[in-house]
This record gives structure tokens, sequence and C-alpha cells, in this order.
């Protein structure tokens, strides 16, 4: 197998590519097909960088091979992404003895390699891996992969350690990524309605002519704010920015500044949906989930689009987030948001 890299982080072979998947997608997979993409291919020499990562779930029963439902849309993540080349790791554990036993696990290398051949991208091994081994399904030398498997160690891999001191983290599974959303109670959240009541009023007493000066004075609000993180804003105040943030005009100066790398910004945005009830909590929450995405983390930004949805079903630019992370669109080539545009 080729070397490719994490950030900080160098892999050197299937083992190591399996015990660095949990740091690709910030969780732990489970019952998964997770597909590493590469725009190199073997025939390159030296380190490649991991252009994309896909997990989808795995069917119940695997025997009969991957169906169309779930390989036409990797394909297209991975065409769209620019890769050549991947590798493929089926994370299971429904293993019982040698995966590449007759009528086991081959139907899924077969019909994964088939269907992207198709595409012009090349599989350079397909693994199975359960928490304790792993085996390749490309390999049948006995003395190279053995029946029994390979030996894992997670918990004390060169790779989890690497990770770690790069900074990397990964949580248990991925209940446990989108509950890093999840913000207050209910309760407390709608502690907020009359404080938010007010703040309404407020707004609507803003006259057309003193609108422009609104705007100006509740984005420079916002920004401050921001600037003043971590230290959270009261409850009057934070119903003031929750209010701004409805009006479109407000909430895409403040995309824009995401956009353009304010980090603070984003900071507040945690603040704020942690803190507000639905439909409020939507503006704040997309914003957080587009940082997430031009961060390149996709999977965490489609968990905040899919909430902006439950709190306001038809928040289009949350619609625009969800299909940018599922279609695996590249925050590297989609260029920075520009003047003027509202969604």
């Amino acid at each position: 197998m080729t070397s490719w890299k994490l950030p900080g982080v160098r892999i050197c072979d299937p083992g190591e590519l399996i015990d660095s998947l949990p740091y690709l997608l910030g969780f732990h997979p489970r019952q998964s097909l997770v597909v590493v993409g590469f725009v190199g291919s073997a025939a390159l020499t030296g380190p490649q960088q991991v252009q994309v990562t896909v997990r989808q779930d795995l069917p119940a029963r695997l025997g009969g091979g991957l169906d169309d439902e779930l390989l036409e849309p990797l394909g297209e993540v991975l065409v769209r992404a620019g890769c050549r080349a991947v590798a493929a790791v089926l994370v299971t554990d429904s293993v019982t003895g040698d995966p590449r036993a007759p009528g086991s696990l081959l139907g899924c290398r077969d019909s994964l390699a088939i269907a992207l051949a198709e595409l012009d991208i090349e599989v350079l091994d397909v693994l199975v891996a359960t928490d304790r081994r792993w085996w390749s399904l490309w390999c049948e030398q006995s003395d190279c992969c053995p029946a029994e498997g390979h030996q894992r160690l997670p918990e004390s891999s060169a790779v989890a350690a690497r990770a770690t001191f790069a900074g990397l983290v990964a949580l248990p599974d991925r209940q446990a990524l989108e509950a890093t959303l999840a913000g207050c109670e209910p309760h407390r959240r709608a502690g907020l309605l009359p404080l938010l009541a007010d703040a309404e009023r407020a707004r609507a007493a803003v006259g057309a002519a003193r609108l422009a000066d609104w705007r100006r004075d509740e984005v420079a609000a916002l920004l401050a704010a921001a600037e003043r993180m971590p230290v959270a804003p009261g409850d009057a105040q934070l119903a003031a920015h929750a209010v701004a943030l409805t009006d479109l005009r407000v909430r895409d100066a403040i995309w824009l500044a995401i956009d353009d790398g304010c980090q603070p910004a984003a900071a507040l945005m945690v603040e704020l949906h942690g803190r507000l009830p639905a439909p409020y909590d939507a503006a704040p929450l997309f914003l957080l989930g587009w940082s997430h995405w031009r961060a390149g983390n996709a999977t965490l930004a489609g968990m905040a689009a899919e909430r902006v949805l439950r709190s306001q079903p038809d928040y289009s630019a949350a619609m625009l987030l969800v299909t940018a992370a599922r279609r695996g669109l590249d925050p590297r080539v989609v260029p920075a948001l520009s003047q003027g545009a509202s969604a």
C-alpha cells in the first residue's frame, strides 16, 4: 500500500490506516463502510494526502455484496473530490472466522471494485476490521494475511499516539459527535422567551429610515461580542443577537466574517445556538455548521444543518449546507462567499 498523511500523522500500513479512521471521521465508526480517497494512484511514490473520507452504514446482511443504493452516492462523492485511488474498510462486528472464505465478504470487495473501476478509480485495498482483528480481502497469502487475521490494539496504537499528539480527537461513536451540538436543556432555552419577545418588539419599532443603521449596529455588536468570547453575553444581549440574526442582511454579514476565517464569531455561534430555543437557534447553528464545513468537517456540518431544518424546516441556507456535506463538495475549491447573496 501507499503511505498517507493526516495533519501531523503519517500512515504507512493497512493496520495504521484502520487505526486512523476515528481521527479522519471524528468518531469511532461501527458497522460502516469507510472509503478513504486520494488524488494520486498506487503508481505514484511517496506520501499522499487524504483527499476525502466517506462513511456509509453497512447493510444488515453482507454476504451478497454492496448494492447500487450505497455505491452510487459513494462514487459521486469520490468523483467530485477528484479521487484517483481509494482504500476501503468494512468495519463490522459480524465477522466469524476468515472473511475471505467463500460466501463471506468477498462479494463486498468485488462489487466495490467493479463500481469504482467504472469511474476510473483504483481500489488499493479492501480491508475488514473488527475491534480486535483485521484482514485484507485482496491478499490471499497465508504468510502475509493469515486466516485468523492481524491483531489490533487500537487503544495503544502508534497512530492513536501520534494523532493525540497532533491534537486530533475521536469520540466514541457518531451519536457522541452529534451530542456536541446538543446545548442546553429545553426548559432553560424556554426561559429566554420573554426576553426574545422584548427584543422582537424593539426590532419592530425600528422604522424603515433607520433600518440600515440598525443592521450596521447589530453586526458591530455581534462582532464585538465575538471578540469578548469566551466571556458569554448575558441573557438580554443574547436575545438581541438572536433577533438580529433572523434578519438575512445581519446573518449574511456574520456568514461572510466566518467564511473569511473569523474564529471568534464561530465561537459565539456555539454559545448562541446552545442557549436559544427554536427557531432562534437556526441561524447560529447554520453559521456554526458552515464554519465546520469550511474546516473540512463535513460530518459535523451535515449534523448541524439537519438540526437547523428540524428547528426551521424552510431554512434554505441549511438545505444548501446539507447538499454540500452529503455530496462531498470540497471546501478548499469552493470560492469564498461574495457580497450580495442571501439564502
